[in-house]
């Protein structure tokens, strides 16, 4: 694939991110894509059902996403994004009415097949999160 047609698909799902949209996301993935949070290896995500799962979970904590795409980089079949993405979290003990704000940094690598998603790893500061998140 053309780089400009491998950005483009990383630039979708971004867009699909910032609105919170499960099906967009997944319709970038290919049907037997793995997804791995860095911060939880051992645990992988394959197949798309079991992606949907993560991402349903993922967004029901998170209001008024903002993804702030800070550098792409392509390769033959592979896409390396930087983000930077705040939010109001809603998740326990906060709420709808009482958010948190957060600010999370990814760094994202793709590899893609026939068009879609195949492989997804991203990296974060999980620890970084959950200083945010620190009821005083």
């Amino acid at each position: 694939m053309s780089e400009n047609a491998l950005e483009t698909i990383f630039r979708t799902q971004m867009a699909a991110y910032a609105d919170c949209d499960v099906e967009a996301l997944i319709a970038t993935f290919t049907d037997d894509c793995v997804l791995v949070d860095m911060a939880d290896v051992d645990h992988p995500f394959v197949g798309t059902d079991a992606v949907r799962g993560f991402l349903v979970d993922y967004f029901a904590a998170l209001r008024h996403v903002v993804v702030d795409v800070t550098m792409v980089a392509t390769g033959t079949d592979s896409v390396i994004g930087e983000l930077d993405v705040t939010a109001n979290y809603v998740g326990a003990p906060f709420t709808e009415q009482t958010p948190r704000p957060i600010r999370l940094r990814y760094c994202v690598a793709e590899e893609i097949r026939d068009g879609g998603v195949s492989s997804e790893r991203f990296y974060w500061d999980s620890a970084d999160l959950e200083r945010q998140l620190t009821v005083v």
